[in-house]
């Protein structure tokens, strides 16, 4: 996987953990605001907190690409709305869709494109994740980077 460089980042602040691209384990979400909500961010989907106490060597990469045109998902609005739910690290922001460019996801069989999400360890895709299905997130997160 190739990680764009230069890009904003939002979600900055402490207690946001910083972003480490030399960390070997990776996950690595890709979401194009201008079609999708950020849903999967916010504390009704997973205890982002104690998902990070839990994997505190895991870099979780998020990519928010495109530009919402309807004016909601402001860099403001989006801050906001990670900091609401205490998401713990720091964002991407992409609107050139560098990330899917560089990696031509479009190869990947999602359904929907504009959610995706990878295990990566070092720069190699290990695999696509489901990650929104608890079961398979344990279970693949203990797969890929050898948990008990």
């Amino acid at each position: 996987m190739k990680f764009p460089k230069d890009l904003d980042r939002i979600n900055s602040e402490l207690p946001a953990r910083k972003i480490n691209l030399g960390t070997t384990n990776k996950i690595v979400f890709y979401l194009d605001i201008s079609k999708s909500s950020l849903f999967l961010f916010k504390s009704t989907m997973l205890d982002w907190p104690e998902f990070a106490k839990e994997y505190p060597d895991l870099a979780v990469l998020i990519y928010l690409s495109g530009v919402d045109e309807t004016g909601s998902r402001t860099k403001e609005n989006m801050e906001k709305i990670l900091r609401s739910s205490n998401f713990p690290y720091e964002v991407f922001l992409d609107p050139d869709y560098q990330l899917y460019e560089l990696n031509s996801l479009d190869r990947f069989p999602y359904e929907n494109k504009d959610l995706q999400t990878y295990y990566v360890k070092g720069n190699e895709i290990l695999g696509i994740s489901n990650f929104g299905m608890p079961n398979a997130r344990k279970e693949e997160l203990d797969r890929y980077f050898g948990r008990d």
